[in-house]
């Protein structure tokens, strides 16, 4: 869509934004050129959607300076282009990933929680209890020994015994 440039800038807000988009249309269209470089999107369909974004707004008497408006329209367009861009993209990226094998690191991953569960199985129930409660519930100290009856000074005594065997025998040590 192109309208005939006149390159008479527009004495005021009140003339209208059609007297701004032809006054600033060729500047507009090379600002539009540079921003678009590389992308999918056309400088004419963005220059489209801006000009129909501006006619939308019924008020041109409130503004006071009509090219910075036009401009501050034209980022708002690219941002929402740009941003539509990124969700297709990270919604492909999504569906690649849901497609493909597991990776190298989600294998590594299973093993360490395989590893991880052999080695919190072996501990005494308390423990383990203990371990539990505070590492994957996320209860203090307080609330565990109440949990299960026991003293806080017992809860952190049976904490601290549980991570060092965890630590032994993950090292194979115990």
């Amino acid at each position: 869509m192109s309208l005939p440039t006149n390159r008479k800038k527009p004495r005021g807000a009140a003339q209208g934004f059609e007297e701004t988009v032809r006054a600033y249309d060729r500047e507009l269209h090379g600002f539009l050129l540079r921003r678009l470089q590389g992308q999918e999107e056309s400088p004419e369909d963005v220059r489209q959607e801006i000009y129909l974004r501006m006619l939308r707004f019924s008020d041109a008497d409130l503004v006071r300076e009509p090219r910075a408006y036009l401009y501050r329209v034209a980022r708002n367009v690219l941002h929402d282009k740009l941003l539509l861009v990124q969700r297709k993209r990270a919604t492909a990226d999504e569906e690649a990933a849901e497609n493909e094998e597991p990776g190298e690191d989600e294998v590594a991953r299973a093993d360490n929680q395989r590893d991880l569960r052999r080695i919190v199985d072996r501990l005494p129930s308390l423990y383990r209890a203990v371990l539990i409660l505070r590492i994957r519930e996320g209860m203090s100290y307080g609330e565990i020994a109440k949990e299960l009856t026991l003293s806080v000074h017992t809860v952190k005594k049976y904490l601290h015994l549980a991570l060092v065997q965890c630590r032994l025998i993950g090292l194979g040590l115990k």
